[in-house]
């Protein structure tokens, strides 16, 4: 028998990279590297078209979801509170 390829992964490694990767978007939204955030969601993304996720872990990847959706909120607070700032002094 050959050895399994690097590509083949079991359906445990697939769900732990897909929460590992949405760890990730948050720990980049909370630091402001949006870049980053996009990166990690379009990877999870195609994670998720591969294959099933059960139950548990897509309530845990909604529970993530929500809280970069809160530092989202909060960027864009900050940026139109900054916004409203400059057009003052112009």
């Amino acid at each position: 028998m050959s050895a399994p390829s690097s590509r083949q992964t079991s359906p445990h490694q697939e769900t732990f990279s897909i929460e590992q990767l949405t760890t990730q978007a948050l720990e980049s939204a909370q630091a402001g590297d949006w870049d980053r955030v996009d990166a990690c969601y379009t990877a999870r993304g195609l994670g998720l078209a591969a294959g099933k996720v059960d139950r548990t872990v897509a309530r845990r990847l909604v529970a993530i979801d929500e809280q970069v959706r809160a530092a989202i909120l909060v960027a864009q607070a900050a940026i139109s509170g900054q916004l409203a700032d400059a057009a003052q002094v112009a």
